[in-house]
């Protein structure tokens, strides 16, 4: 039959030609007018047929409490709008997101609306922060740039993008929006101003290091300048059970050139063992400075804890060329002979396997503390301090003195007074 239809409409085409090249052109014409009238896009504004709700509820201090106070109302509001087919959510400490979707060809802007409305309308706790997004392909970067020079600095390239060439886009006509990624910010630079010399804070002699306040507070004694060395502060040293070491321990750890701030009274105290290690002048200087309490240098160590701590009479000594004057009074136990902060042998000490283990993994190769440098240490304090925790006071003597006073002002208030003491006597 089909042979039949295609036979008649040959010979009818044949019959009336004209009709046939006429009815032709008329179609193609069609055809050429109609691809004309196209509506051709490169990216064709493509809206999704969905919106997204992100509740967040700072006050919510569990997923429970935000699916009864935040998801539970959203969705019994967002169900209802006109155009809605499904509402899927998910609920966490803290926030809510809730998906709502409808059909392809509705209003995309009236079924926004209608969300909005619907969200505000769901009674949620002031503290809620809400969110209603659409997502479209025009929300995506139609054309995206990659400036670089080898002449400018990534700060002064992103400046030029910045200050001329987003103007000049963002004034084309269509471009709604221009983002600027990359480049170096750079933090403004800070302009101090000069003060003058009559406003220049001048810091008040006598200042102690660092080291040295740590080291006090591990007696209980807060100290910042040297003229705080008073008789009252010696004495209250004397109440220690080992109180001969304790004031050992803080005249170690004053600096000898600090010696000269410290109050005269307190300077006549000064112990016959401390004394012998000054240097001759400036011994001389400070029995002039104490030369009203009978100059320095009068008992040994245990004699000048006796008399601070009011035990034994003392009798006024005028001073003398020789400064030792015997006490009334002479304790009956032999006083130590050392101080407590001699000054150890350095002898290189094995290193924890940790340590060793550690440097290792650097590509380092370290077994005792001969082995670590100043550099090495600043490593130890910038990425793993706690390490320090695992040195032994026979390490910590074996240390160079410049490699341990890198970590003094770290370790200081956990290490024992008497081995602070002798690391800082060694510097």
């Amino acid at each position: 039959m089909l042979t039949n239809l295609f036979d008649w409409i040959t010979r009818l085409s044949l019959r009336f030609r004209w009709i046939t090249i006429a009815l032709t052109a008329v179609i193609l014409g069609l055809g050429v007018y109609s691809a004309t009238q196209l509506n051709l896009e490169l990216l064709p504004s493509v809206e999704f047929p969905q919106t997204i709700v992100i509740a967040q509820w700072p006050d919510g201090e569990s997923s429970n409490d935000v699916l009864n106070q935040i998801t539970i109302p959203l969705e019994e509001k967002l169900s209802v709008v006109d155009g809605v087919v499904n509402v899927e959510s998910t609920t966490n400490k803290g926030y809510a997101v809730v998906i709502v979707r409808y059909d392809f060809g509705l209003d995309q802007d009236r079924l926004l609306a209608d969300v909005e409305t619907a969200v505000a309308d769901a009674g949620l706790p002031d503290t809620t922060d809400t969110n209603v997004l659409n997502f479209s392909l025009s929300d995506l970067p139609v054309v995206i740039a990659s400036i670089s020079s080898s002449d400018l600095s990534l700060a002064d390239l992103k400046q030029l993008v910045e200050n001329d060439l987003q103007p000049q886009v963002t004034a084309i006509a269509d471009v709604s929006e221009v983002q600027i990624g990359g480049g170096q910010e750079l933090p403004e630079e800070v302009v101090v101003e000069e003060t003058s010399g009559e406003e220049a804070v001048v810091e008040e002699p006598g200042r102690l290091p660092l080291a040295v306040v740590q080291g006090a507070k591990l007696l209980d004694v807060e100290i910042e300048y040297a003229q705080e060395i008073t008789v009252d502060l010696l004495r209250s040293l004397t109440s220690y059970e080992n109180a001969a070491d304790q004031v050992l321990l803080v005249l170690n750890l004053l600096p000898e050139d600090l010696l000269v701030y410290v109050q005269p009274e307190a300077l006549s105290y000064l112990p016959q063992e401390y004394i012998d290690g000054l240097d001759p002048d400036l011994v001389a200087e400070l029995n002039t400075l104490a030369a009203d309490f009978g100059g320095v240098g009068q008992y040994n160590v245990a004699e000048a804890v006796a008399a601070l701590s009011g035990e034994t009479a003392v009798a006024e000594v005028e001073p003398t060329a020789e400064p030792t004057v015997e006490p009334t009074a002479v304790p009956t136990e032999e006083p130590e002979a050392e101080p407590v902060a001699e000054l150890p042998t350095v002898a290189p000490v094995a290193l924890p396997e940790t340590w060793i283990a550690g440097a290792a993994q650097l590509g380092q190769v370290i077994t005792d503390t001969s082995n670590i440098s100043p550099e090495f240490m600043q490593g130890i304090l910038g990425f793993a301090p706690e390490q320090l925790a695992e040195l032994t006071p026979e390490m910590w003597r074996a240390l160079e003195p410049d490699v341990a006073a890198l970590a003094l002002p770290v370790v200081g208030e956990t290490l024992d007074p008497t081995l602070l003491a002798q690391l800082i006597a060694i510097q």
